[in-house]
């Protein structure tokens, strides 16, 4: 089987997602997968590589705009903040939120990237970790043949950020019941919030 997995970040990165991606798709490979990992650029990688017989792609292709990938890095670390701590950083309304523009210009690049693999080598499976960090281009998920799963890792509390992103949820909820075969959630909060 073919399997891409999509996520913000990956080995060497220490992290959690990270390290259980590793695993995971380390694992696949060995049971004869042909196992993409698809992850965020950080500054000065190759943007392809293997590692442990995963073929790695790091988006984009071309180094990330330092000022692009600031406002993104901002607009990532209030969800992860309002998620896991209730700081109060959504104060307005999400598209008006510093670094926005940048975390939606990512997220383009990560949809772009997906698209374009999956023409060249289309995946029997899409698997994508926190597909709201980053957004991974909904409406190509929408359009590929692919099975695809996705996993929360975090989900925010009840009264954080639910404000904001409730018409995204809705909106996602969507997506998922006619576009994904499955979901796997790491919380109780996140499966409840996604399930309604």
């Amino acid at each position: 089987m073919i399997i891409y997995y999509a996520s913000q970040s990956f080995y060497p990165h220490i992290g959690g997602v990270s390290t259980y991606l590793l695993n995971l798709c380390t694992e696949m490979v060995k049971k004869g997968n042909d196992v993409v990992e698809v992850h965020l650029r950080p500054f000065g990688e190759e943007n392809i590589d293997d590692i442990r017989g995963i073929e790695i792609h790091r988006v984009p292709r071309e180094p990330i705009d330092k000022e692009i990938m600031g406002n993104y890095s901002k607009f990532k670390e209030s969800i992860y903040e309002e998620c896991h701590f209730n700081k109060n950083k959504f104060t307005k309304p999400a598209h008006k939120m510093e670094g926005f523009v940048g975390f939606n210009k990512v997220n383009e690049y990560f949809g772009e990237e997906i698209r374009s693999l999956l023409e060249e080598k289309p995946a029997d499976i899409v698997h994508i970790h926190d597909p709201y960090v980053p957004f991974v281009g909904w409406e190509i998920m929408k359009k590929t043949k692919s099975i695809k799963v996705a996993t929360f890792h975090s989900a925010c509390e009840k009264h954080s950020i639910k404000s904001i992103i409730t018409p995204y949820i809705t909106l996602f909820q969507d997506t998922f019941s006619t576009n994904f075969s499955g979901a796997i959630f790491v919380s109780k909060i996140a499966k409840k919030h996604w399930q309604k």
